[in-house]
């Protein structure tokens, strides 16, 4: 939000407030709400918040903001820094396999709780797909009709 006002010297000043968002190395789903530059106060400090899903209605699936309590002690540039310093960028399906992996070492999961769990860490159906068809999880579907189940397990010796 811009305001202007003039001196005596007739120049206009603008006062501006730049922001930056990112995600989180360290946290899964977990996004930063960083202030890049500010000309007319105190930096204020950074927010974190979480995207995740919820029902509205009957069968209607929405994303909404769950914002951190604590504020973020970082600020923008250090976020910068850490990139151009060489720390390691993830991506989505990198997380998505580190989950799977995790989720899976010890035994057979029922792919419904995958899902939820996949959803509290804020992987999209898609990427967990993606994940899945790269290690190689293997779906064993146990019964026929509503009462089936399908179970997820990683083969022995997958990556």
């Amino acid at each position: 939000m811009a305001r202007r006002r003039e001196g005596r010297s007739k120049l206009k000043q603008t006062w501006f407030a730049g922001i930056h968002v990112r995600r989180h190395r360290r946290w899964n789903g977990r996004r930063l709400f960083l202030h890049a530059k500010i000309n007319f106060g105190p930096p204020p400090q950074g927010l974190a918040f979480r995207l995740e899903q919820c029902l509205v209605g009957d069968s209607i699936v929405a994303s909404r903001i769950a914002w951190d309590t604590a504020p973020v002690a970082i600020t923008a540039n250090e976020a910068l820094a850490a990139d151009a310093a060489g720390i390691e960028t993830r991506t989505a399906k990198t997380e998505a396999m580190e989950f799977l992996q995790a989720v899976l070492a010890d035994e057979p999961v029922p792919a419904s709780e995958i899902g939820r769990m996949a959803r509290e860490h804020a992987l999209t159906t898609k990427v967990v797909r993606s994940a899945r068809e790269t290690l190689g999880v293997t779906i064993e579907r146990n019964g026929f009709g509503p009462g089936s189940k399908s179970f997820w397990s990683l083969r022995r010796g997958a990556p």
